[in-house]
């Protein structure tokens, strides 16, 4: 009996991420510092912070991103006022910067930080 489409698709593509798509990357484990708060839901006219992305830069700042969702926690299609903000620590996460937004807007906004990091260059992709 053939395999119904829907499972050889879902088939392949877990073959595909797993074999092509992930790369298992090598570092020295890091030190934890303190446990801290970078984002606080209910501070600075901000309902929710939703969706938090991190990364680690080519010269080793960590930068930390989240949807800064101002009136409420829901999504972009039900209110307009979704920034993306973020933080960057200089010291392995000891002290961070102050909450920057992205790139502000009055009406509308962007929503679901990730990073990508071209190892080759250190270029960062929001």
């Amino acid at each position: 009996m053939p395999i119904p489409i829907q499972i050889a698709s879902i088939v392949f593509l877990t073959w595909l991420l797993q074999t092509h798509c992930f790369a298992v990357i090598q570092s020295d484990p890091m030190e934890l510092s303190d446990r801290q708060s970078l984002f606080v839901s209910g501070k600075d006219g901000v309902h929710t912070y939703r969706i938090p992305a991190i990364i680690t830069a080519k010269n080793g700042d960590l930068i930390a991103a989240c949807d800064a969702r101002r009136k409420s926690a829901a999504d972009l299609k039900l209110q307009r006022t979704i920034d993306i903000v973020f933080r960057r620590s200089v010291d392995n996460g000891k002290t961070w910067s102050p909450i920057e937004i992205l790139d502000p807007v009055e009406d509308g906004g962007c929503s679901d930080p990730s990073f990508l990091l071209d190892k080759s260059s250190g270029g960062e992709s929001r």
